[in-house]
């Protein structure tokens, strides 16, 4: 009887760990993404230059944040492109990043990414636009700079 309520005791406690120890909707801390992060290129991708993205989680202006892409093209020179971005809601279950920036014809383009990775080091913003076999459209690596 003693190893019954023991080994009932053992199961409960495993069991009570396992549904509070992990969680699907693991909240994201987006000021970590405050900083400077250059693109990574898969193995496969032949880069002819570089890109930065710097984020400025800090400064709030007109209910967004503010931020830089650096683009650095070894054919096309150096490109500075001013941003603004915000994390939220949508009609999705999942928080998006938004991404508004002007292209080059002076047009208000915008991006919005779902945060699949975000640590000290390494980011990963997957396009939440599919293709029509349900990829994602884009996906851009990130690794901490500054």
């Amino acid at each position: 009887m003693m190893k019954t309520r023991v080994l009932f005791a053992m199961m409960a406690c495993l069991f009570a760990g396992l549904l509070t120890g992990c969680s699907d909707d693991e909240e994201i801390d987006i000021h970590m993404l405050d900083g400077k992060w250059e693109k990574v290129y898969d193995a496969d991708e032949v880069a002819e230059g570089s890109v930065e993205y710097e984020f400025q989680a800090r400064e709030y202006v007109q209910g967004t944040f503010t931020g830089t892409i650096f683009v650095h093209d070894i054919a096309a020179g150096d490109t500075t492109i001013p941003f603004r971005w915000l994390y939220g809601s949508s009609l999705a279950s999942q928080k998006e990043l938004y991404i508004e920036y002007e292209n080059d014809s002076g047009q208000t383009e915008r991006d919005s990414y779902f945060v699949a990775v975000l640590t000290k080091h390494a980011c990963r913003l997957v396009s939440t636009e599919t293709d029509k076999q349900g990829n994602h459209v884009k996906v851009i690596n990130l690794r901490r700079i500054k």
